[in-house]
């Protein structure tokens, strides 16, 4: 009688103990960035944490063009606690141009994407072209003496000039440097003609007068700049490019680790504070499922793996 007493309370009690142990999040979260600015995982992650309840820390892993946050997040426990702050940069710089044995549509999980950042075409006032057109005009009739910078040999900046180059067949000096700040401070002092820079950066030049805006990169205009016309709009078929910041897991994670992230992310997205706060700085909210983003990530590595081709750009 006592034993089977025992028996019945002890198996009242594993119901409870599994689902306390089911329970999601009961510890901190660990956002993981790799190189640039961290801003939009510090955005995320202050939401989240006050979605969740439980502190998200921002990881900083710079280095290897992303290659070392991309590792970081490999080697992490596939249980929902280790977030990665994806972005085309990312998968240009880990997927392509670094000698890496990560493979990003197969090594990590995707969650979701949840912002695209148009890029804008600046260039440097002293240059006469006012539109894209003039700007192809003056490279044809003056071919290699238009520099254009980036942040470094294989960046996003690097590759949208390229294929620049390619769809309008013009010629243009590629200048890397070691950073895209240094980049800018020698477009702004006509060292360099042009660039393409990111909408947040770029808008304080533009509306200062120090850089002059042509066009946006992505498919579609750009709320922070509406009166400026797309790089297709502007006769330059086939040049459409957006950044974008997505969320991955570490490999193998599970359906229910990622419907439980994509449902905290999905919250956060819809928060009027942070849309307002992202849209103030160039970057659209959304939301997609996880097999968009996986889409992206595919298509973002054969786009810029046959610009890297007609380049002769190589692995480093």
């Amino acid at each position: 009688m006592r034993i089977g007493l025992l028996l019945l309370l002890i198996a009242g009690c594993v119901p409870a103990a599994s689902a306390q142990g089911d329970a999601w999040p009961n510890r901190p979260l660990r956002f993981i960035v790799g190189p640039g600015p961290d801003v939009v995982a510090r955005i995320f992650g202050e939401k989240l944490t006050e979605e969740l309840g439980q502190q998200v820390v921002v990881d900083q892993r710079p280095g290897g063009g992303g290659v070392v946050a991309v590792e970081a997040t490999v080697r992490a426990a596939p249980d929902g606690y280790t977030l990665l702050n994806t972005t085309g940069s990312i998968v240009i710089g880990v997927g392509l141009f670094t000698k890496s044995s990560y493979d990003l549509t197969r090594d990590l999980t995707p969650v979701a994407l949840i912002l695209t950042v148009s890029n804008v075409l600046v260039v440097n006032p002293s240059l006469s072209a006012k539109t894209v057109g003039e700007l192809i005009q003056y490279a044809r009739g003056n071919p290699g003496k238009l520099n254009f910078a980036s942040g470094g040999t294989g960046t996003a900046g690097h590759l949208t000039g390229e294929l620049l180059k390619s769809l309008a067949k013009i010629e243009m000096t590629h200048v890397p440097y070691k950073s895209l700040a240094q980049a800018t401070t020698d477009v702004l002092g006509g060292h360099a003609q042009l660039m393409f820079l990111i909408t947040q950066t770029a808008v304080p030049h533009i509306a200062s007068g120090r850089l002059r805006a042509l066009a946006v990169s992505s498919a579609k205009r750009t709320p922070a700049l509406p009166e400026l016309p797309t790089m297709i709009e502007s006769g330059v078929a086939g040049f459409e490019y957006s950044s974008w910041n997505g969320v991955h897991l570490p490999p193998r994670a599970s359906s229910q680790a990622v419907t439980r992230v994509h449902a905290a992310l999905e919250k956060v997205l819809a928060r009027a504070d942070l849309r307002e706060r992202v849209l103030s700085m160039g970057m659209e909210p959304v939301i997609s499922s996880p097999a968009a983003l996986g889409d992206i990530v595919k298509s973002d590595l054969a786009k810029w793996r046959g610009v890297m081709q007609a380049a002769g750009i190589r692995p480093e």
